[in-house]
């Protein structure tokens, strides 16, 4: 599964099943909602199985898979402590929205916690961009970035080699 065929690839998973996409999902059932039970067009099956109000959650769908596509793209590119930090906080504002007393103290703890982490970073003056390992296939920056080196991720032994 991933948000799209470029998504895939840049996850080192198997080319060519763009089927197994939410883009190409999302593709199916706005098929079916227009056509109905016909022909497959462009090489889509249309998913004819939706109508009424299953109809109306298609354009909600449509616009978190923008959402989650566009913040990919974003998380993509290698930058410094600051902006991660600035895209974090949209992040949060993008994704959880809360009347929850205790989501809202989470929501809370997490902005404590990237204010903490923007303090930390610019005491020590950590200016140098970097982008995460998940991304390691997107070309952007390979030479000037850094990636978090395997021992700082869960399960990883924090040992001299």
């Amino acid at each position: 599964m991933g948000l799209n065929a470029e998504q895939r690839t840049r996850l080192d998973l198997p080319q060519g099943l763009t089927q197994n996409t939410w883009a190409f999902g999302l593709r199916r059932l706005l098929l079916g909602y227009t056509v109905g039970s016909a022909e497959a067009w462009q090489g889509i099956e249309p998913f004819d199985d939706i109508g009424g109000l299953e109809a109306s959650l298609a354009g909600p769908l449509a616009i978190l898979l923008e959402k989650l596509e566009n913040t990919w793209e974003t998380f993509c590119q290698p930058t410094d402590a600051a902006t991660w930090v600035a895209r974090l906080r949209e992040l949060l504002e993008t994704y959880f929205l809360t009347d929850d007393a205790q989501e809202s103290v989470m929501l809370t703890k997490l902005e404590t916690a990237l204010q903490q982490l923007l303090d930390s970073t610019e005491e020590a003056q950590l200016l140098i961009p970097y982008r995460f390992p998940w991304c390691a296939n997107t070309g952007w920056g390979k030479s000037t970035s850094i990636a978090f080196p395997s021992a700082f991720w869960p399960g990883q032994s924090t040992s001299p080699r």
